[in-house]
């Protein structure tokens, strides 16, 4: 069945090949109209194409009782309409485990346990957890309150794998059957090992962290004796490509190929000319034989051209930076070589003095310090020379104002380790301070502060009581140490709520110092819908995300500084 597009009701209009035209008009108009069980698109007045013979019939409208009936088309003409009116009444929600966000007719009504005022009838239940399975049903209102209660299942995510040549493969040390190569395996959420062995070649092995129902691919291509493929049909063939170290961007006989090393590629056999470029590394561009040279496994060149004081790979390890400059065409300079970062650029563990520079913009340069098999991001915005003297950072000469707003009004303020009087403003030198509220009965804060010449910076800090502190997040430690993580969440626009466990522990943007494991975190805006996102934070030290509230998409979590 297929609708037929809201029209002038006044003719006749005849049906598609061997369909009636069935007009529904109801009163109010706007009804969602089902034939048989099957959703239509188009809401009431409306054609609807329909088969010769008998149909069941339901019209729903939010706030109005279902409508119900039989009629044989095209033998029967369908009267008009008159919905009825429903009584509203109370529908209590639960689930097993709670906090389980909870829709209704695709109105987004809070958290479980939650009651939800509406009609008598029926409506559309969704009820979501990102680490269980989705709850989508039909249920009916039938009394003044009504409860309902759902054991949730956990979810489980999809994980494609697929090695080259084909392998053993294991899960935490288990080995599993995986019918065909590749294979999809069913995981519940949590962090896994996966290993590929097969005899005569490198073991292969990748760390994944399964969030839920979402869907990844592991590819393996391990080092070893060549000619291993797949076969396409007669004339095409899979074969493996990889890098050390990985990430590399693959060019096939000229043609970028879609993700990076590791990858498995379709290709002719024979000869044909593979180029693999990774940022910091020497290029290589090789004729290769395939499938007698397949799986190919390439020990990439660090590239002196970029960064001519490393002469090999560093024993202690690599990381990678991510640079974003404004305005786009700056120069960046890694210590004292000019790099491009169109790419993320593999650099050796350690310290590194990045600079930026443009025409007619002031430079700026800064201290960065790559941390082993983890990614440092840092975003540069060159000031234009004529708005020097609006330059936000801090001069090295010269004074500013502070002041500061504390509830309650009787807290204690510390700014670097000394107490201070707030009733008025306060001069202070240009440079950056710790300013840190106490109150008895109320858990602490601190926030640092840059003073800058000649401006007044304001701050405004409101303490939490002891007992309103129960969301679960862990100690708050206001002195970052290794056993803390600082987590730092903005959105955009700014002054979202954020939730942990369906409880407001603040808005954005929003930092607190928490012990490090893996949080749930929910964002509301009014005017926005809802959005979540698991935040894994057991790997960092200072770790911060961004939110689009348009879209509902949040930035990877990025370390700040070690």
């Amino acid at each position: 069945m297929s609708n037929a597009v809201p029209g002038d009701f006044s003719g006749e209009l005849p049906g598609g090949s061997g369909t009636v035209a069935v007009n529904v008009r109801t009163v109010p108009d706007g009804a969602m109209v089902f034939f048989d069980g099957e959703k239509q698109e188009a809401k009431t007045p409306a054609y609807y194409y329909v088969n010769p013979g008998v149909h069941c019939m339901k019209v729903t409208l939010i706030g109005y009782k279902t409508y119900m009936d039989e009629f044989s088309f095209p033998e029967e003409e369908l009267p008009v309409i008159y919905l009825e009116k429903a009584v509203e009444g109370t529908l209590h929600i639960d689930s097993t485990p709670q906090d389980a966000s909870v829709y209704l007719d695709g109105e987004y009504k809070g958290q479980t346990p939650v009651d939800i005022l509406t009609t008598v009838g029926s409506h559309e239940l969704v009820i979501e957890n990102q680490l269980y399975k989705t709850i989508e049903k039909t249920v009916e209102l039938k009394a003044e309150r009504q409860g309902m209660h759902y054991n949730l299942k956990p979810g489980s995510g999809a994980v494609y794998i697929w090695s080259i040549p084909e392998a053993t493969i294991l899960i935490d040390g288990e080995v599993i059957d995986l019918e065909n190569n590749p294979g999809i395996v069913e995981l519940d959420p949590g962090t896994y090992t996966i290993t590929a062995r097969k005899e005569g070649y490198k073991v292969g092995q990748k760390d994944i962290t399964v969030k839920g129902a979402d869907t990844q691919e592991v590819y393996f291509v391990l080092y070893g004796p060549g000619g291993q493929y797949t076969r396409v049909n007669d004339d095409i063939i899979n074969i493996g490509i990889t890098s050390e170290p990985e990430g590399a961007t693959v060019y096939i006989n000229g043609e970028e190929r879609q993700g990076k090393t590791p990858g498995v590629y379709r290709v002719y056999p024979g000869i044909n000319q593979i180029r693999l470029e990774l940022s910091t590394y020497q290029i290589y561009d090789e004729e290769i034989d395939f499938p007698d040279e397949s799986p190919l496994v390439v020990p990439l060149v660090r590239s002196p051209s970029d960064h001519p004081d490393i002469q090999g790979p560093s024993p202690e390890g690599s990381g990678r930076l991510e640079v974003e400059v404004s305005p786009a065409d700056a120069t960046i300079n890694i210590d004292g070589s000019n790099v491009d970062i169109s790419q993320p650029l593999e650099l050796d563990v350690g310290e590194y003095l990045v600079k930026a520079s443009s025409d007619g913009y002031i430079s700026q340069q800064d201290t960065i310090t790559i941390q082993k098999d983890k990614t440092t991001s840092i975003s540069i915005h060159l000031v234009p020379e004529e708005e020097q003297n609006n330059d936000m950072s801090p001069s090295p000469e010269g004074s500013g104002r502070l002041e500061v707003e504390v509830s309650p009004a009787d807290a204690t303020i510390n700014i670097d380790g000394s107490n201070i009087d707030i009733s008025e403003p306060l001069e202070l030198d240009v440079g950056e301070y710790l300013v840190k509220a106490s109150s008895d009965g109320y858990i602490s804060q601190q926030n640092t502060i840059t003073i800058q010449k000649d401006k007044t910076t304001s701050i405004s800090i409101n303490l939490v009581p002891e007992e309103e502190q129960n969301d679960d997040m862990g100690p708050i430690v206001y002195f970052p140490g290794p056993d803390t993580v600082n987590i730092k969440i903005d959105s955009d626009p700014q002054g979202a709520d954020v939730l942990y466990k369906g409880k407001a522990i603040g808005t954005t943007p929003f930092t607190r110092d928490v012990k490090p494991r893996i949080y749930l975190i929910e964002l509301r805006l009014d005017g926005y819908e809802p959005t979540f996102k698991q935040i894994d934070v057991r790997n960092y030290i200072t770790a911060s995300t961004m939110v689009d509230m348009e879209t509902g998409i949040w930035d990877e979590l990025k370390e700040e500084s070690e």
